[in-house]
């Protein structure tokens, strides 16, 4: 009788003890956390192939993200979504905000649906506007569609296609940059004007020219001579 009683305190405190792993388990498997500032997990226990999962995200930890939802195309069992808050450098942009999302199992999601909520004042500084802010994921580019504004922030939705890393903001086009060429003047030879020597010409021996009766009386005058 004693065994059997032992036996079955045993059996009870295997119990309890099960009970009190198996409980914290089961809630971090089916609730929604954050464990750091800049990071946001969802775990799956269980999906089916056309299922989908909601995950609420805190602004102050994906900023500009406050939830995404996953569809799944085939059978999920005990994997973990994650977004994380990255620090990439993207040149020619302003961004808004960047994260990354990852899945043991990327080819098992369909596609991902993100809910933005983004401040007002923030894309006025970055010159964004509710017409022109792009989410990209990788070189694609998405519009998001405007739903609403409350208070100091607009909402706006998209669907991507799957995990990778996300970026808030706008392309910019890139500055042309215009080299500074120094105009050299054409260099121009100066050629020594040469001067050809002046040579004097001998005046010219004007001869007058007589007529005929003057020509006889020059001649009597030198015979006779003149006074």
């Amino acid at each position: 009788m004693k065994r059997k009683r032992g036996w079955i305190e045993q059996e009870f405190y295997w119990g309890v003890l099960a009970i009190a792993f198996a409980v914290p388990l089961l809630i971090l498997l089916n609730a929604n956390f954050s464990l750091l500032t800049g990071k946001a997990i969802q775990p799956v226990a269980y999906a089916k192939a056309g299922s989908f999962v909601e995950m609420q995200v805190d602004i102050n930890d994906i900023a500009g993200v406050s939830g995404a939802t996953f569809h799944f195309n085939d059978v999920v069992k005990n994997e973990i979504i994650t977004i994380k808050k990255t620090n990439y450098l993207y040149s020619n942009s302003k961004v808004y905000s960047q994260f990354a999302v990852s899945f043991p199992s990327p080819e098992k999601i369909s596609g991902i649906d993100l809910t933005l909520k983004l401040e007002a004042k923030q894309m006025v500084d970055l010159g964004l506007t509710k017409e022109t802010v792009r989410v990209y994921v990788g070189d694609t580019e998405y519009k998001p569609k405007y739903t609403k504004a409350d208070g100091r922030y607009l909402f706006f939705t998209i669907t991507a296609k799957g995990t990778g890393n996300y970026w808030i903001g706008k392309k910019t086009a890139a500055k042309a940059i215009v080299a500074q060429v120094a105009v050299v003047p054409p260099v121009v030879e100066q050629l020594e004007e040469v001067i050809p020597p002046v040579v004097e010409q001998p005046a010219p021996v004007i001869i007058e020219k007589k007529g005929f009766f003057t020509s006889i009386w020059d001649s009597l005058k030198g015979l006779f001579g003149s006074e």
